[in-house]
């Protein structure tokens, strides 16, 4: 019943039933073994057991159902406002991130939840065009 994904040298192991802290144990002793078995170890205090009430994050990003819309991977709420802040920064006029870094943790963010970042973009865009033609932005930034 456990689903296995990786990435680089992240495992992830999943399940959509409830599972007894045993069965867990368990799981978390026979990978360690299989990992010793090929010459790898798990990092010390980098293995986490979470709940489904509890925020799932792998690589960085949320991927637990994560509201009433139903999305399941998403950029930590956190980063968004960060991003969000320095736009409003860049808006009036007192710049605390450069452009390029604010355009490219935009970019992030589209490839998780690309709605969100398609918006990012689309208001960092208007706060550093205000008034301005925007259309040659992509070629400048």
């Amino acid at each position: 019943g456990f689903v296995y994904t990786r990435y680089a040298d992240d495992l992830t192991f999943s399940c959509r039933f409830p599972v007894d802290k045993r069965s867990v144990e368990i799981l978390v002793a026979a990978i360690k073994r299989t990992l010793h078995r090929l010459g790898f170890r798990a990092a010390q205090g980098k293995t986490k057991i979470r709940h489904a009430w509890q925020r799932q994050m792998v690589t960085g990003l949320v991927v637990n159902d994560c509201g009433k819309d139903g999305r399941r991977i998403r950029v930590r709420r956190d980063v968004v406002r960060g991003i969000r802040a320095a736009i409003h920064a860049r808006k009036v006029g007192r710049n605390t991130v450069s452009d390029e870094v604010v355009w490219g943790l935009s970019g992030y963010v589209i490839m998780a939840d690309g709605w969100r970042g398609r918006k990012l973009q689309q208001d960092f865009r208007a706060a550093v065009y205000c008034g301005r033609d925007c259309t040659s932005l992509a070629s400048e930034l």
